[in-house]
């Protein structure tokens, strides 16, 4: 006495095999599901790299921010000097790159033109403002780490 046949499991499964029916859903979705990733991959490359450039922009306004307030330059108010923390202060306040998931955090420091360092902003010194930014990228089927972006801008203070 048989309890089972194998000749209709293997009829079943020639003829399973054989049917190309769902076969193009199944393709689809495969394929759609790798090329909205790299096409998503590529979407978090270009904003690191818009994130890079507006780093690079926040150095240099800040950067020229300070150059034209010196220890000799005036104003209708009196001396409109600087320090690094209020050069600092003027570029987080810039807002860049204004996506609002990372931070930003900039230092500034004055140098001397034969680059030694000093406090003293007087025109002919150089201010170097250097700005940083930690940008969460997500990348998908890839674990990531948040990226830390950097830039600085060094210029001579004219007045």
């Amino acid at each position: 006495m048989r309890f089972f046949s194998v000749n209709p499991l293997l009829s079943w499964v020639r003829r399973f095999g054989s049917e190309e029916s769902g076969e193009s859903l199944i393709s689809i979705a495969l394929s759609l599901s790798i090329m909205l990733g790299f096409t998503f991959g590529i979407i978090q490359v270009g904003l690191g790299y818009y994130n890079k450039e507006r780093m690079s922009e926040c150095a240099r306004e800040a950067a020229r921010y300070a150059i034209l307030h010196g220890n000799t330059c005036t104003n209708s108010g009196g001396s409109c000097s600087l320090t690094t923390t209020q050069i600092a202060t003027y570029a987080q306040g810039l807002g860049y790159p204004n996506l609002g998931s990372g931070t930003t955090t900039c230092t500034a420091a004055f140098y001397t033109s034969a680059g030694a360092s000093t406090t003293s902003n007087a025109p002919g010194n150089l201010v170097q403002v250097s700005c940083s930014y930690t940008f969460p990228y997500k990348i998908p089927f890839m674990n990531t780490s948040p990226l830390t972006l950097t830039s600085a801008s060094e210029m001579t203070i004219l007045m």
